[in-house]
């Protein structure tokens, strides 16, 4: 899979190893609309980010994630 120029490790949704690690990550997103509110923007985009880096961190090996936000910070 290729995001942003990166090459990562492909994700199948539709294997069941992948599925199981899938599906535990994205819960975090489950309940975004209620953790953000009364945030403020800021709060909100760290809280939305910080937990996009986890689904990541999750699902793919350190050095491809790393190599992914590499690419996307500084």
């Amino acid at each position: 899979m290729k995001i942003n120029g990166v090459e990562l490790e492909s994700l199948d949704i539709l294997d069941l190893k992948v599925a199981e690690k899938y599906q535990p990550a994205l819960k975090g997103v489950d309940d975004m609309g209620e953790r953000v509110k009364g945030l403020t923007i800021v709060e909100s985009i760290m809280l939305q980010c910080n937990t996009i880096f986890k689904i990541f961190n999750d699902l793919l090996v350190k050095a491809q994630i790393r190599k992914f936000l590499e690419t996307r910070l500084i």
